[in-house]
């Protein structure tokens, strides 16, 4: 039943990654492109845990337009391997969608967007560091985004194991928009997971989400289950609850239904 009702709660979620093959690079409220920034503003939302000491993020520089203060752009025309359990029509579809997104590229190499998808085209192949370079270019580029951030923590995190650029990634993407939700739960799950699971961060990163936003759903669900998870069911009826209330409000009864009966489990 938790998997379930995770599951209805994170179809929004759900709905964001997908959209990453069109998402515009513009597009974003929180986004300013390199061509208009000249600072990043200092982080007011510090990730912090009750056992160690608040975590500051510095935000990365803006690179100038001029002269050679612009990072050079990954290589375009790599070599490319396709995993040997792909079939021959799933090889050729990879192939035609890596070769599309690369004429993008040499069409206009700063284009952010295209590194956005080539990116997720290189990691649906197995290569993960070409994933990672056209990432991490993005992000010199456009040090306010939060999509490759974000794609950058994941990758850290599930395939390349480096837990702590991973956080560093996440949080610099909570940094760069604390509504987007998304963040919030990466961090989640890699504290979670995988990373410090002897300090309380899994829960705080949710809690400091919902502070942030308060009508966020997704975490208050999050965070009840983590806490039913490690037994502490008072703390598990009080978000459920709150997200009973906030579901309610969205006039979301599928979801209702589905947390009265987690609730009730519980009680």
């Amino acid at each position: 039943m938790q998997k379930n009702i995770l599951i209805v709660v994170g179809a929004a979620v759900l709905i964001g990654v997908a959209g990453f093959g069109v998402w515009k690079w513009q597009s974003l409220s929180s986004d300013t492109p390199a061509s208009g920034a000249t600072t990043t503003p200092e982080s007011n939302f510090p990730v912090s845990a009750s056992t160690s000491a608040p975590v500051t993020i510095t935000p990365l520089p803006v690179p100038s337009e001029s002269g050679s203060g612009l990072p050079p752009h990954p290589f375009i025309n790599r070599e490319i391997s396709v995993p040997a359990s792909f079939t021959v029509q799933e090889k050729a579809i990879v192939l035609a969608d890596i070769e599309a997104v690369r004429v993008r590229l040499r069409n206009n190499p700063k284009d952010l967007n295209a590194w956005i998808d080539l990116g997720i085209r290189y990691k649906t192949i197995n290569d993960y560091e070409a994933a990672r370079e056209a990432w991490e270019y993005v992000s010199l580029m456009s040090p306010t985004n939060i999509v490759s951030y974000n794609n950058i923590g994941n990758l850290y995190h599930y395939e390349l194991k480096d837990y702590v650029r991973a956080e560093m990634n996440l949080k610099q993407a909570v940094h760069n928009d604390p509504q987007y939700l998304l963040s919030y739960l990466n961090l989640h799950d890699l504290y979670r997971l995988s990373y410090q699971q002897n300090t309380t961060k899994a829960a705080d990163i949710l809690q400091q989400g919902i502070k942030q936003n308060p009508k966020a759903v997704d975490l208050m669900v999050a965070l009840a289950t983590y806490y039913r998870s490690k037994g502490n069911l008072a703390d598990a009826r009080t978000y459920y609850q709150q997200a009973i209330v906030v579901a309610t409000e969205l006039k979301n009864d599928a979801l209702v239904i589905t947390l009265k009966a987690e609730l009730k489990a519980i009680e």
